[in-house]
């Protein structure tokens, strides 16, 4: 139960992110969570093994699924977050190459005892940088934006799918597709530019994460005037 205070569905450091996050970036999602009311009705269940809510705490709950909701619309997977992230993975990506955990270990360790996030863009990565033999103004270019933001170098989606999207001229292939025939092979790709080795990939993780939630949703149960919300 006391692991569940840390990590859970309901848990404290959900409720403080979420919100500080809401704060800091602008936006007033997080003005009407009742936090009181959701800790108030903090209570075991299962025999004190696992962390619930009383009766009271439903609607609070229910606010803080919202909240999580409204952030991740509208800040966390926002185009532009992900544009920028997509950036930085590409530096990662060429400085630590694949399943080169020891490279990896060292950078994070070299990260972790950066003073600020400016004095490791500064210190470590463009450092590492300046020992690459390629792609070396490439990835410089892709630091200095962090350094010195211009909005205007942001990567750009070159377009953006929906599941009810007709298909591209001479295509039969939209995002509904990829997802739910699994059968789809490479064999029958168009001109998009789609790594159909990562979709298989993305599409087991979908197919997994939809089997939790479902396991989730089968496992909560209920007491009374308690219930158990199955963790998310």
């Amino acid at each position: 139960m006391l692991s569940d205070i840390i990590d859970s569905a309901i848990d404290c450091d959900k409720i403080d992110y979420l919100t500080r996050d809401s704060l800091h970036c602008g936006v007033a999602f997080g003005n009407g969570l009742d936090i009181e009311g959701l800790l108030r009705s903090y209570c075991p269940v299962q025999n004190a093994q696992r962390l619930g809510i009383s009766d009271l705490g439903i609607a609070p709950v229910e606010g803080l699924m919202v909240l999580q909701h409204q952030m991740l619309s509208a800040v966390y997977w926002h185009q532009t977050v992900r544009s920028i992230t997509c950036m930085f993975h590409a530096v990662f990506a060429h400085l630590i190459g694949r399943k080169d955990i020891d490279k990896l270990r060292d950078f994070t360790t070299e990260l972790k005892s950066s003073v600020s996030d400016s004095h490791a863009l500064t210190n470590v990565i463009t450092q590492r940088i300046n020992k690459q033999k390629e792609a070396k103004e490439q990835l410089s270019q892709l630091v200095s934006f962090q350094i010195n933001p211009d909005y205007n170098k942001i990567y750009s989606p070159i377009c953006v799918y929906r599941p009810n999207d007709k298909p591209p001229k001479n295509s039969h292939v939209n995002i509904h597709s990829i997802i739910f025939q699994p059968s789809y092979q490479s064999t029958s790709a168009s001109n998009l530019p789609i790594d159909w080795n990562a979709i298989g990939v993305l599409r087991q993780a979908f197919a997994d994460a939809f089997d939790e939630k479902k396991m989730d949703i089968l496992g909560i149960s209920w007491l009374p005037k308690r219930r158990h919300l199955a963790e998310t």
